[in-house]
């Protein structure tokens, strides 16, 4: 039997149980509770990835960690349907100590995003000169090929999708 879940019936569950939205992008919705992130999306994509996260032996330093992932069933256009529970940063945009970094990803995240999946394409010299983003950046890089996805690229660096953790690490949760 197959099981339908329409966005009604999840903003019902979300709204009785205490979650807090935290946004919602095209293909998902995003909640937190007792410090963790509830995702609910349409992207296999990304469960595919966050997938090779949890099954994953690493501690990554630059992406989330995963606690679990969920078959929802299928939404109303019969698409696959999933919940991916994660650990929750402080978004980076919160972090006043980082604020250079957060400068130079507003004003170049088309370039870091650009140059992420292939390195060939440069990166300016004020991304290139600070030593933490550049650490990230080819931490992400060399995080992501550990997975061993090769039909897979990392593309979805921006502002929006950044976070801290406890060790002042720069993670991405949304790829």
């Amino acid at each position: 039997m197959k099981i339908i879940i329409t966005n009604h019936q999840l903003n019902l569950i979300k709204e009785n149980q205490g979650f807090k939205k935290l946004g919602q992008g095209n293909i998902g919705s995003v909640f937190s509770k007792n410090n963790k992130v509830y995702k609910l999306t349409d992207d296999e994509d990304e469960v595919v990835v966050s997938k090779g996260l949890l099954n994953s032996k690493m501690n990554f330093k630059h992406f989330p960690k995963i606690y679990s992932i969920i078959n929802l069933g299928v939404n109303e256009y019969d698409e696959p349907k999933y919940g991916i529970i994660r650990k929750s940063y402080t978004p980076l945009s919160n972090v006043s100590e980082y604020q250079e970094i957060i400068d130079l990803v507003k004003k170049y995240q088309r370039d870091i995003m650009s140059y992420i999946p292939n390195q060939k394409n440069g990166l300016p010299t004020e991304v290139k000169e600070n030593k933490l983003l550049m650490n990230t950046i080819h931490g992400i890089i060399d995080e992501f090929s550990t997975l061993n996805l090769p039909d897979y690229k990392l593309l979805d660096f921006h502002l929006h999708n950044l976070g801290v953790d406890d060790q002042g690490n720069i993670v991405i949760f949304d790829f």
